[in-house]
This record gives C-alpha cells, structure tokens and sequence, in this order.
C-alpha cells in the first residue's frame, strides 16, 4: 500500500462512518417524529414502549457520534497530507451531527 493510501484512509474511513451514522439517525428521527396515533389503551401502551426503546436506542448512540467527533477533531488537528481540503467535510460532518442530535 503507497504511503499517500495509507494516511488517506482514515479521512475516507472517517467519512464513510459518519455517512453511515447520518443516514442512521435520519432514519431513527423518523421513527420519533411519527404522528401515528394509538386507538385504545393497549394500543398506547405498545407505542409508548416503542417509543422508550427507540429513545434508549438514540441515546446509547449518542457515544458512537462523540467517537466521530473526537476523530474529526483529531483528523483536523492533524498534519494530514489533505489537511486543507478535507476539514471543511469534517467539520460540516460534525456540525450536521451535532443540529441533528
């Protein structure tokens, strides 16, 4: 593997998980946002567990997005080859994630 592969990968590995995790919390936004209503009681009662076990879910995701967070931020400090292209991506990256979250 060229040496200039080789300290590319992390800003791709970096861009593709932070793809992954937007397209992940987009999708779970939507599952929040539904305006679907129950019709009885027990009806309620399953949309509220639901909607706690999605919640849960979110939250113990909050960790996976701090971790992209703390990699864009030592991705930009570095003395990265594409230094000075590849921040602006980062930062928006993390800036989606944190309107997002």
């Amino acid at each position: 593997m060229s040496t200039h592969v080789r300290v590319c990968v992390p800003v791709y590995q970096y861009l593709f998980d932070a793809g992954e995790s937007e397209a992940w919390m987009s999708e779970q936004e939507l599952h929040m946002i539904s305006e679907e209503r129950a019709r009885d009681e027990v009806g309620a009662g399953n949309m509220l567990k639901k909607h706690a076990n999605t919640e849960k879910t979110v939250e113990d995701y909050a960790d996976v997005v701090r971790q992209l967070a703390d990699r864009a931020r030592q991705l930009i400090d570095s003395d990265h080859p594409d230094k000075f292209v590849s921040p602006p991506y980062i930062s928006s990256g993390v800036i989606r994630f944190r309107l997002q979250w």
